[in-house]
């Protein structure tokens, strides 16, 4: 038997250190070869559940046999405490990725069994795993550097393990811990991206993606395909983000695997929120967050607060903002991690009355190390000055929608670019197009006039207008009844050359 654990356990170690999973499949034949009772030892259940896992995507056979392999009777479930550990990660890995209610029971009853033995990288302490994070400059081994950095970014608090990690991608490029490798450079790849370092995350996510491909880890695949995705919909690529939300639906749908369809949907949305396309946004969100409720999973970030805050603000549902809002603090962490505070209190002022707003968004704006997150604060920015336009504090508005601008623009953020611009004309920016009184010879629109055509001109219909802009359908309507004549034209397709004509 001990042959038979030991065959099991390099099995699924040396799935990690040469990113082969047929190898694994070979020595867990011979584990049973060896001896036929192999199936029943907990090495070999980890074994087989990561090759369901990693493969197949087989989220019920692997969440079943490590429930079963942990629960087998034996106070540490059937096996020593690296298989444990081992078992309890893998099962974590599995419930995050289906992102199901059931799934996460099991696992739940394990570790509360396990009590105070449950590894530091699972316990949801703030303070265990911090003080985890602190051992990495020592540490040798990359499956504890990764999963010490995982719990880290669960918690949002992942900042100090970057070395740590890059010396786990060093040693995968060199041969060593491949699979771990893939994980550090998913890791490093999400950090770069919230921080802006736009190019960095593509350039890492596309490694990962191509290593996990090459070796047929489908669920690392995903999880670089996530970050591609989220970069495509960020910059407006909308050829890339339906290749690569196709390859997560196609894969996500068929295996129950709800955490990957969400990446799906949350970069779609965040693609509709870009062009300011609200409806579809909320559509997007409404089938798979319903409102108030942060998801299954145990200890990990709720989805985008401030996406779906945006979308039930833009499509007149209030309560569902209000609703999200109080989901995204009752999950936040005490003290709160410093991005999840400036989102959730970015949303909060999104979904505040008019009379409070401004005192919510001016206290999101002075949260301390906001400008490590300048695409999150681009987007409260842009929201701040959309609603100061509003109150008429246009020169307040100017100030915030120009620093937006300026950031989104940094970061090659095409459709938030356009957005912003067109807010800041309607504010009456000097840059670009203005309303008001136009060159002689040429038609005069007011400003809101001349937002109105904007957006009527880039495919807008009058209902997503109305909703971009707080108008009824009926004022936007009435704005293009007059925008026609002034311009000479008689319909929405001759509205783009007719103001390009007056601009030039």
């Amino acid at each position: 038997m001990a042959r038979s654990r030991d065959l099991a356990r390099v099995a699924y170690l040396g799935a990690d250190v040469r990113g082969d999973l047929a190898g694994v499949h070979g020595l867990l034949t011979a584990a049973r070869a060896a001896d036929p009772r192999a199936d029943g030892s907990l090495s070999t259940v980890v074994a087989a559940a990561a090759l369901h896992l990693h493969r197949d995507g087989d989220l019920d056979t692997s969440h079943r046999l490590l429930v079963e392999g942990l629960e087998s009777g034996s106070p540490d479930g059937g096996g020593d405490g690296s298989d444990v550990d081992d078992a309890l990660h893998l099962l974590h890995a599995v419930c995050v990725v289906a992102d199901r209610a059931e799934p996460w029971a099991a696992f739940r009853r394990i570790v509360a069994r396990r009590g105070s033995r449950v590894p530091d990288t699972l316990a949801q302490d703030v303070d265990r795993v911090l003080a985890a994070v602190r051992g990495l400059d020592d540490e040798l081994d990359p499956r504890r550097i990764v999963r010490v950095a995982a719990a880290a970014a669960r918690l949002d608090r992942g900042e100090g393990c970057r070395d740590a990690l890059r010396r786990v991608v060093e040693d995968g490029r060199s041969g060593g811990a491949v699979t771990s490798a893939i994980t550090a450079l998913l890791i490093l790849a999400s950090q770069a991206y919230h921080e802006g370092r736009w190019a960095a995350a593509e350039d890492l996510a596309t490694e990962a993606l191509d290593a996990s491909t090459e070796r047929g880890y489908h669920l690392l695949a995903a999880t670089a395909r996530r970050c591609l995705a989220l970069l495509a919909a960020a910059r407006g690529d909308a050829a890339a983000l339906r290749t690569l939300t196709d390859h997560l639906t196609g894969w996500g749908i068929p295996r129950g695997a709800r955490r990957i369809v969400g990446y799906a949907a949350q970069a779609r949305a965040l693609a509709a929120l870009g062009r300011g396309d609200f409806e579809d946004a909320h559509r997007e969100w409404v089938a798979l967050t319903p409102p108030g409720s942060p998801g299954a999973r145990a200890g990990a970030a709720p989805w985008p607060t401030m996406d779906l805050v945006e979308a039930a603000v833009r499509t007149h549902r209030p309560s569902e903002a209000l609703a999200h809002v109080a989901a995204a603090r009752e999950a936040g962490r005490c003290p709160p991690a410093p991005r999840p505070a400036l989102v959730t209190a970015g949303a909060a002022a999104m979904g505040a009355p008019d009379d409070r707003a401004g005192a919510l968004y001016e206290a999101a704006l002075v949260l301390p190390g906001v400008e490590r997150w300048p695409f999150d604060l681009a987007r409260i920015r842009l929201a701040h000055g959309e609603h100061l336009r509003r109150a008429r504090a246009t020169t307040a508005a100017r100030d915030q929608l120009s620093r937006a601008l300026a950031t989104f623009t940094e970061l090659g953020a095409r459709p938030w670019v356009a957005r912003a611009g067109t807010e800041l004309r309607a504010a009456g920016h000097e840059r670009g197009r203005t309303g008001g009184r136009a060159p002689a010879g040429r038609p005069s629109l007011t400003a809101q006039e001349l937002e109105v055509a904007e957006l009527a001109a880039s495919g807008m219909t009058n209902r997503q207008i109305a909703d971009r802009l707080h108008l009824s359908r009926r004022t936007v309507d009435a704005h293009l009844y007059r925008v026609f004549p002034k311009l000479a034209v008689t319909g929405r397709a001759a509205l783009r050359d007719a103001l390009d004509r007056r601009d030039g």
